[in-house]
């Protein structure tokens, strides 16, 4: 079952996924915009598999604060990149 912050997160997600639908109509240069609405799609695709909010790197949760400010990272703070 999933918990009230990852309804949250999924609620804000499939906002921000429609904005960009929006924003992809109404612009001219849209490759930046497409590739975002492809990591939404993929932040969606993992809430699917239940595999959302967990490291790409160590597969441990991504720390929650960190979720809710950026719902599309994929590392926890330990496997960041210097330039991260």
């Amino acid at each position: 079952m999933a918990s009230f912050r990852d309804a949250h997160l999924r609620e804000q997600l499939l906002i921000r996924r429609q904005k960009l639908e929006a924003a992809i109509k109404e612009s001219k240069s849209t490759e930046g915009l497409v590739n975002l609405l492809y990591e939404v799609d993929a932040a969606l695709g993992k809430m699917d598999k239940d595999i959302y909010g967990l490291c790409e790197t160590c597969n441990e949760p991504i720390e929650h604060e960190r979720l809710v400010v950026d719902p599309l990272i994929r590392n926890c703070i330990d496997h960041l990149t210097l330039a991260e």
